[in-house]
């Protein structure tokens, strides 16, 4: 069964594409097939994280969409290959936020994926209240949060969810009880950020923090980035949280040890 996670943001240049991408390297480099989609308009960063160049992408699949004809090997052929287990499916060419992908379109290319890929994990775009992310939010398996540690991040969504119709915020709420890992990225040990700030927010998911380096957030690294061994712990904390289980334990595959997966990916 493809489980499908979903990565959003409270707001845009919180390093979610970056996050995405990695976690996505981590379960390919444990021996999981791994398909990453692009789920933004204009500027493909997926794309330019793996320094590929795309042939298709999300505009390519429509078509298929909307006339319920996808198939897993029609899927497969509009993806591209970035490396063993990691395929990507690059974003709209376009320039309006009405051409990404539905939670509709996600549920169908995931039932197509299923079979082809362990994983599918969907860069989407900041905003958890707009009524687009909060659809497919509800329709992931796993919802991870990426957000800087500052307390004006989070007094930010609270303003948003305060400006929420009732229901729709208590629908929110209950989606990232339920679904949702906390990312605290480019988190710096000079830097006092007071972690009960979030627990209102996090509630009783796991919150996993990244720290600083240059290398992780300049988009000219990229694929090569090679993570130090905190980031690299906690990279593994991370897809432990989205797989429910430590990386590689299932069916026919060992576990693998700590930090190896990283090692397998970037060595």
């Amino acid at each position: 069964m493809t489980k499908l996670i979903v990565v959003e943001s409270i707001r845009c240049g919180t390093g979610r594409t970056t996050v995405a991408c990695l976690a996505a390297m981590q379960l390919a480099g444990a021996g999981e097939r791994v398909l990453v989609i692009d789920n933004n308009f204009r500027y493909c960063d997926v794309e330019r994280y793996f320094m590929v160049d795309a042939k298709y992408g999300t505009d390519d699949v429509k078509p298929f969409l909307a006339s319920r004809s996808l198939t897993g090997d029609t899927l497969k052929g509009l993806c591209t290959v970035v490396s063993d287990n990691l395929y990507m499916l690059a974003g709209s060419r376009l320039d309006n936020h009405m051409d990404i992908l539905g939670a509709d379109d996600i549920e169908t290319i995931k039932d197509a994926a299923c079979g082809l890929f362990d994983y599918i994990l969907l860069d989407g775009r900041a905003g958890l209240t707009c009524e687009e992310n909060m659809g497919i939010a509800g329709a992931a398996d796993k919802l991870v949060i990426v957000a800087l540690p500052s307390r004006s991040e989070f007094a930010h969504f609270r303003r948003q969810l305060e400006g929420m119709d009732k229901k729709d915020a208590e629908r929110l709420m209950e989606i990232i009880d339920e679904k949702g890992v906390l990312v605290l990225n480019r988190c710096d040990d000079s830097v006092s950020f007071d972690e009960g700030y979030v627990k209102e927010f996090s509630g009783r998911n796991r919150m996993i923090k990244l720290y600083y380096s240059p290398a992780l957030v300049d988009f000219a690294n990229g694929y090569r980035y090679r993570p130090d061994v905190r980031n690299g712990e906690s990279l593994n904390r991370l897809t432990e949280a989205m797989a429910g289980r430590a990386v590689g334990q299932k069916t026919g595959r060992g576990p693998v040890s700590r930090l190896k997966a990283v090692r397998n990916i970037f060595n």
